[in-house]
This record gives structure tokens, C-alpha cells and sequence, in this order.
């Protein structure tokens, strides 16, 4: 049934059949072995693969049944943590935030806020506003 997860039947199938391609290609992204012209301080492909992923899971996480958060948990996310640790022998150095405020490793422990889902007032006053500007 198309190109879907191995474990998955019927609907469940069919859906993962769409976000598979997209999964993969972060997959491939988080465990990408280039290098930075910065030399050391990461991936640029890693982190926004990374991030990329993080997001939609977040915002799109609550569509997936428990089936195919168990596929993607199987298939895409313990397969990139098992390859990085793997593959990176590195010593941490050093931990950088991207945040101006934070100066130790707190910002490690607190989530990032869900982002707000399409309908979200806020957006929309501000898709409005930005379509009456003139630029």
C-alpha cells in the first residue's frame, strides 16, 4: 500500500503514506555528518531538521494515532538519537543558547511553547494587519 510503514494498516497506512517522505527527509537531516562553515558549533542541517520536526510533531502530533506515533517513535525518532550517539565520539565543549537571557543549562530543562494552531486570533489580527500595510 504505497510508500508507508512497515506495521501500519488500512487508514493509518494510507495517512503515514503522505508524511512519510517528509519524516524520512528530517530523519536523514538530523543524522547529516556535514559540517558547518563555523567548524564545531553544528550542523545547520541538523538543527532545523531538528526543529522542523519538533514543530510539526507539535502542531500536527494530535492527528496521528497511537499506531502511528508508535511507527514514528520506531522509524524516525530512536533511529536518529541511536545513529548520533553513534557516530559522535565528540566531547561536549560547550552548550550554546540561543537565547540572550540564558547563561546555564536551565533553558535545557523548560519546553518551548506549543505554537499556536492556525485558527489562533492572534495570527489572524496579524495575517489582517500585514495585508493593510502597504509595503
Amino acid at each position: 500500500m504505497g510508500y508507508t510503514y512497515e506495521g501500519l494498516e488500512n487508514n493509518d497506512a494510507e495517512e503515514m503514506a503522505l508524511w512519510r517522505p517528509m519524516l524520512d527527509g528530517l530523519k536523514a537531516g538530523i543524522n547529516s555528518r556535514l559540517q558547518s562553515n563555523a567548524g564545531g558549533a553544528g550542523c545547520l542541517i541538523q538543527r532545523a531538521s531538528i526543529m522542523t520536526l519538533r514543530a510539526i510533531l507539535l502542531r500536527h502530533g494530535s492527528i496521528f494515532s497511537t499506531n502511528q506515533w508508535a511507527v514514528i517513535m520506531k522509524h524516525v525518532l530512536s533511529p536518529s538519537i541511536d545513529i548520533s550517539l553513534i557516530d559522535d565520539a565528540s566531547a561536549i565543549s560547550t552548550i550554546v543558547s540561543e537565547s540572550p537571557v540564558e547563561s546555564s543549562l536551565q533553558f535545557l530543562t523548560r519546553s518551548i511553547p506549543v505554537p499556536p494552531p492556525p485558527d489562533d486570533e492572534g495570527l489572524q489580527k496579524f495575517a489582517q494587519v500585514s495585508q493593510n500595510e502597504e509595503r
